[in-house]
């Protein structure tokens, strides 16, 4: 078992602290969010959306185009704004769950629409396990950027406190620096709002015994000056297979403070603040069943049940029966060898690394159990004396996979990798869908906080403008595997 933790935050710099001015000079179009029953009008800034300018499914505006709010038919690139009404009647709570019904999207995974896991010889799916909210594909091309409010973002949104998702399909650089040619998802934070005061409490469950709670309540403290926003995720989410599950507990504050002394009928000053903080443990699904190191065992033409030593698998020099099994020549590099077998591989090549174990249990100290150097402080006679002729040197050997044993017998197109390894799809040997083949002994661990204050200044009626902006985000990840 290899574990391997991995402390770091993973955003650069730059990206984690941000401290932006943003000047809008020329002629900005007020979006105008209405209260039904009440008919109050709220003025946003030309920095802003809201959901409350949405109907149903359709928006009208973005800043996605510009970083200023601009009328959708206005915006060049292939820009698709997924609602709140939208996200909520298909339970889309995530990357996961929603991209597979947008446009020109796909996530990996169980929830997905395609497998992610590579095209190597050995498929893998240790990336999308470490970080299933990352594991997409726009235009077929690979990973859009995650964003939240448009700052690069390695922390993956939840519905629970977002108003709406901004899907821009194909290269931008609306994001700081470089940004993926495959576009960006951003997410919109929800904010304070003036509007009535009111809340929400979400349940969720199903058949695997998932249960999803949500809180949401937004208080008005002083009308059309100041409002606070509180919103609480407690998501426990479980699978098919057993032990395989996802807990995720965020906790989400907002405040918007609109100062009456600054604010007359042609300027505005606004202060928004967010913050959230959370962690996420989860020991992810499979959708790969396990790789076939088993199979040539079994059968004649391939290793017919051989029992291999080895120390003599490892002996290309004697030249006796049976030794030097995984080497094609001897060690001279130029005569054949007539026992090699190229199903004999290495012992637990798949995962990696080498089998240790701990032979002082005082001081802990390490020892290769495969070091070839003969010892010669050890080994027994027929008398029972020490001789200093044990050597217990040698690799455990395994069976060889698919891949690497048509390259030891050179079939065509295999030093292009063009064959797979093997699966095991018998469920009377193993029962992937049902179960996990680590067991519990595999997951991640994550934790992450992020803050985002802006100061908003308007003048002539939201003609002349400054944002300035900071934002912080910290993530940290363990990652225990086998």
């Amino acid at each position: 078992m290899n574990y391997r933790t991995q402390n770091r935050n993973t955003l650069p710099l730059a990206c984690r602290k941000a401290l932006v001015g943003v000047l809008a000079v020329g002629i900005a179009f007020p979006a105008l969010a209405q209260d039904d029953e009440e008919d109050d009008i709220f003025e946003l800034s030309p920095f802003e959306v809201s959901g409350e300018d949405s109907t149903g499914y359709r928006a009208t505006s973005t800043l996605a185009g510009t970083r200023l709010r601009t009328e959708l038919k206005d915006v060049g690139s292939a820009i698709q704004a997924v609602t709140k009404e939208f996200m909520e009647d298909i339970g889309a709570t995530d990357n996961t769950t929603l991209l597979q019904y947008t446009t020109n999207t796909e996530v990996a995974g169980t929830e997905g629409n395609f497998a992610g896991v590579g095209n190597d010889q050995t498929l893998g799916e240790n990336s999308r396990m470490r970080n299933p909210h990352s594991s997409t594909r726009v235009r077929g091309l690979q990973q859009a950027d995650n964003a939240r409010d448009f700052y690069q973002s390695v922390i993956p949104w939840d519905g629970y406190n977002v108003e709406r998702v901004d899907i821009q399909r194909g290269a931008n650089s609306i994001l700081f620096g470089l940004g993926s040619p495959a576009g960006i998802v951003n997410a919109d934070i929800a904010d304070a709002n003036f509007g009535r005061e009111n809340g929400k409490i979400g349940l969720r469950f199903d058949e695997h015994g998932s249960v999803r709670t949500t809180f949401d309540y937004n208080k008005v403290l002083l009308e059309d000056e100041l409002a606070v926003r509180v919103s609480i995720l407690n998501d426990n989410e479980k699978y098919q297979q057993r032990y395989a599950f996802e807990d995720d507990q965020r906790l989400f504050v907002a405040m918007r403070y609109e100062p009456s002394f600054l604010k007359s009928e042609r300027t505005r000053t606004s202060i928004r603040a967010k913050y959230e903080d959370g962690s996420i443990e989860r020991n992810s699904p499979r959708i790969l069943p396990p790789v076939d190191l088993m199979t040539p065992f079994f059968n004649d033409d391939q290793l017919g049940k051989v029992g291999i030593i080895p120390r003599r698998a490892d002996d290309g020099n004697s030249r006796l029966p049976g030794h030097g099994i995984t080497d094609e020549f001897y060690d001279d590099n130029v005569t054949p060898n007539p026992y090699y077998n190229p199903w004999v591989g290495s012992f637990a090549q798949v995962h990696g690394g080498l089998v240790y174990v701990f032979d002082d249990p005082v001081t802990g100290s390490i020892q290769d159990v495969f070091d070839s150097t003969p010892k010669t402080d050890g080994g027994i006679d027929s008398t029972g004396a020490i001789d200093a002729t044990l050597a217990v040197g040698g690799r455990l050997k395994g069976i060889e996979n698919y891949g690497d044993w048509t390259k030891a017998v050179s079939l065509p197109g295999s030093e292009k990798g063009l064959y797979k390894d093997t699966h095991i799809t018998d469920t009377s040997i193993f029962d992937y869908y049902n179960n996990l083949l680590e067991g519990p002994n595999k997951g991640v661990t994550a934790e992450f906080d992020a803050k985002n204050i802006v100061l908003e200044q308007t003048f002539f009626n939201n003609s002349l403008g400054f944002e300035f902006a900071y934002d912080e985000q910290t993530y940290a990840d363990e990652q225990l595997t086998i």
